[in-house]
């Protein structure tokens, strides 16, 4: 928990300054905290922890709850720890909406929400259309684009409606609404199928709540030509322009997800089969659907190969034999499904006697843990100790003797590298007592691996030097703050000879050195998303 709440610290603190990250830093610490109390620990002026906490509420970071104590209604804040880790993922939030087929201005859209933590349609045309103040065809025609796109991205569940409701925690929620169905049904002292029938009504309601969060208001547009330009810009759905919208991080989460399976194909494989897989998991999105899922839906073969273009080539990485030089597009793709279906990874399922196939959402991202956790472990002790990792995964429990056997190795190095895998966390000790004295003589010792505590271990460090980079960054900024401001005088005076040769050298170093932090953090990230939120 220290090393979140200090990243925590150092993404509010980049993002929003000193002062909301007093703020922050106070709600991090202390956990949930009245006005007074923020006021006493913070020790800022009313008006600034007011404005601070409309930010972070803002950015959807913090939740209140009204408590009734001694007739007296007090609002306690908290603040949320995954929303502030979720800020780090948005330069892959803003890749992602590049790649979003027929939005056309999904990154100008998810760009200003993201920057703003909650938007309208209204705020949106307000943005980019500030300095125009003529309005001809072309404005009108642009307007409706980003109308249209806006729709879109609600249609497909990247943007959600925000409520008031929204600004209490998920916990405080259900609590209320236990507390509301207790007193309806007279029940005092629930027994446990009472509270669980109950907790099952709202797991019910805020399932269906969900799916009816939407504002779109359907109309009929008869008004608009039957021409090639108005049928573009036709839309037979509209927004309130002043409905509130926030970024759904749920369906971006997904698309890395998926992006990862696709890269981990290509790495297992080749490139075409990370093409096809790729359009596998196009198929396979669906608006509706969490990253919790375990498997995709079926589909058809005739589906998938009607998605991959010939212009694709994915027969490039094949060699045919015994055939024609020139197979069909219909049989290289069913090659590439029996390779993705009879990987190790298993990429895909078949179902049985029919051309259906569906995506193990969740094997494939237990594969692709613990193919990190190898890399990791063979950096830091050597390729033996991901021998050792194996044998114990398939093997289950064993003595120090038999790993040595399995693993071909003699057992005074067995001895020692199962050691420092035990003090860094990564393998687990059972005692089994021979008889009921538990003498050392007497006791069989068993290693095993338990891979949920394996990815804890590794989840922490990637936070841990999440939080280094954020302070190495903040260190190497401020050692040249000096250059980094007559920089800045230069080109607010756009005269670049105010640099002198030595000065420009020193950038040239200075940018380099963030590009590389930068690059390292990118990777650490998609590495968290990977251990923490993926299946």
């Amino acid at each position: 928990m220290g090393d979140i709440a200090r990243l925590c610290r150092f993404i509010i603190r980049d993002d929003f300054g000193d002062i909301v990250a007093k703020v922050a830093k106070v709600l991090l610490e202390k956990g949930r905290l009245s006005f007074l109390s923020i006021r006493r620990f913070t020790k800022l002026d009313v008006k600034s922890i007011k404005e601070n906490l409309v930010i972070l509420m803002q950015h959807n970071m913090v939740y209140y709850a009204e408590i009734t104590e001694n007739n007296r209604t007090i609002v306690y804040y908290h603040l949320d720890m995954r929303e502030v880790l979720a800020r780090q993922r948005i330069g892959l939030y803003l890749w992602h909406s590049k790649n979003l087929h027929n939005v056309e201005l999904a990154p100008a859209i998810i760009y200003y929400i993201l920057l703003n933590g909650k938007g309208t349609l209204k705020g949106v045309l307000s943005h980019y259309f500030y300095e125009k103040d003529a309005e001809g065809p072309d404005s009108t025609k642009n307007k409706t684009i980003i109308k249209r796109s806006f729709e879109k991205l609600i249609r497909e569940h990247y943007l959600l409606p925000v409520f008031r409701e929204d600004t209490i925690s998920a916990l405080d929620k259900r609590n209320e609404q236990e507390q509301k169905a207790l007193i309806e049904r007279q029940l005092i002292l629930p027994t446990k199928k009472e509270m669980s029938d109950i907790r099952s009504k709202i797991d019910s309601d805020i399932r269906n709540a969900d799916k009816a969060a939407q504002s779109l208001k359907r109309k009929a547009d008869d008004n608009l030509e039957s021409s090639d330009s108005n049928k573009m810009l036709k839309t037979d759905e509209t927004v309130d322009e002043n409905t509130y919208y926030r970024v759904n991080y749920e369906r971006f989460n997904i698309r890395s997800r998926n992006a990862q399976i696709a890269a981990f194909a290509g790495e297992r494989i080749n490139e075409s089969a990370k093409c096809v897989m790729r359009r596998i998991l196009e198929i396979a999105d669906d608006p509706n659907s969490k990253i919790e899922a375990a498997e995709s839906g079926q589909l058809s073969k005739t589906t998938i190969t009607k998605k991959i273009p010939q212009s694709a080539r994915i027969g490039d990485y094949i060699v045919f034999d015994g055939i024609s030089r020139n197979p069909s597009h219909e049989y290289i793709v069913d090659q590439y499904l029996q390779l993705l279906t009879e990987d190790e990874a298993k990429f895909i399922r078949r179902k049985d006697s029919t051309a259906s196939y569906s995506v193990r959402y969740k094997e494939l991202c237990q594969k692709m843990k613990q193919r990190k956790l190898e890399t990791f472990l063979q950096e830091k002790y050597g390729s033996e100790s991901v021998r050792i990792l194996r044998i114990l995964t398939t093997k289950g429990k064993l003595d120090e003797k038999n790993i040595a056997s399995f693993a071909l190795m003699g057992q005074p190095e067995t001895r020692k590298l199962v050691d420092q895998l035990f003090v860094g966390g990564f393998v687990e000790l059972q005692e089994v007592p021979k008889v009921a004295e538990r003498t050392p003589s007497r006791t069989f010792y068993l290693w095993y691996v338990d891979l949920n505590k394996c990815y804890q271990r590794m989840i922490s460090d990637v936070y841990r030097t999440l939080g280094n980079i954020h302070e190495r960054r903040l260190y190497e900024t401020a050692v040249r703050n000096g250059l980094i401001e007559k920089k800045e005088r230069a080109e607010e005076m756009r005269n670049p000879d105010l640099l002198s040769d030595a000065d420009k050298d020193a950038l040239y170093v200075f940018n380099g050195l963030l590009n590389k932090l930068d690059l390292a953090e990118l990777r650490l990230v998609e590495l968290e998303m990977l251990m923490s939120d993926f299946v």
